[in-house]
């Protein structure tokens, strides 16, 4: 995952519905391992097989700047939320880096209004694209339409991160 030859060892632990923690190891000698990162996250359960733990990190995702993204989604949420979240993020010289982080699924309910937000993203050079929609409705009133929204922004990369570029966003129904 970084430039030199010795493998990491990436690890997780599942606290609860949305507790966890996400660690990356780097070998320094033949049995001694340094901690890169550790984060609070809970790598949202997207395996497949039962008998393979899933550690959130699949095929890199982008190679920018000789900077290698992986992306590890994270569930969080509470009391009538839940997300999902993407991070992009990268490691380099034995220093861990998120490049971006986005909602790429977030569900919420509160006082009789539904609301889903679904995002994704693409990354094309050195730009990252994040699109998201969304709708709200209100669940007692049957009539109701929903209300919907479309966002769309450009994030470009600066070397380090993917930063906001605000001429570029676009808000619409």
């Amino acid at each position: 995952m970084d430039n030199d030859s010795e493998l990491e060892v990436i690890a997780t632990i599942e606290g609860g519905a949305h507790l966890g923690h996400f660690f990356i190891f780097d070998k320094q000698s033949a049995e001694q391992y340094k901690l890169v990162t550790e984060q609070p996250w809970r790598v949202a359960d997207s395996r497949l097989d039962e008998s393979v733990p899933d550690i959130g990190v699949k095929e890199p995702v982008a190679e920018i700047d000789g900077k290698v993204l992986y992306q590890t989604i994270v569930a969080d949420g509470g009391s009538g939320t839940s997300s999902r979240t993407a991070y992009l993020w990268y490691l380099e010289n034995g220093k861990f880096t998120v490049a971006w982080n986005g909602e790429i699924r977030l569900t919420s309910t509160f006082q009789n209004n539904d609301v889903v937000e679904i995002g994704t993203y693409d990354i094309d050079e050195d730009n990252l694209f994040y699109f998201s929609n969304s709708y709200k409705i209100n669940t007692e009133d049957k009539k109701a339409q929903p209300e919907i929204k479309q966002t769309a922004a450009i994030f470009k990369f600066n070397g380090q991160t993917f930063v906001p570029q605000p001429s570029y966003k676009k808000t619409g129904q």
